[in-house]
């Protein structure tokens, strides 16, 4: 009869990642999601101004072919909604000045917009 001796020690290929090894990779992976964050919060910020920019313009344009249509401004951004020359959503964030047919807003950095041009503080 043959015995076999069993290895009581693990083979080579079942061995796993010591401890040293996944507390690296963690921060590794961890340093890049912090490298990126600023950077898509940039670009969120970037994507709020330019949609401001082209809101302003958007009513200014629209509040202008409603004068043309009636005559008059209209005295609100409800009445360019309610009446078919603007699409149906919010504009809090915009003051509409119907004496001017213009329309003012503020960016997220502070920074002032009138019918999508830039004015100065």
């Amino acid at each position: 009869m043959h015995y076999v001796k069993k290895n009581l020690s693990h083979s080579s290929h079942t061995r796993g990642f010591t401890l040293i090894e996944v507390v690296a990779v963690l921060a590794i992976i961890g340093s890049l999601i912090m490298a990126v964050i600023p950077s898509i919060e940039m670009a969120m910020k970037r994507s709020s101004d330019t949609q401001l920019k082209t809101n302003l313009t958007m009513i200014t344009g629209a509040a202008k072919i409603y004068k043309l249509d009636t005559g008059k401004y209209p005295d609100s951004i409800e009445i360019l909604v309610k009446d078919g020359y603007l699409p149906n959503k919010e504009y809090k964030e915009i003051e509409f000045d119907a004496k001017n047919g213009i329309a003012k807003g503020e960016a997220s950095n502070g920074t002032h917009f009138t019918s999508g041009t830039a004015d100065s503080k």
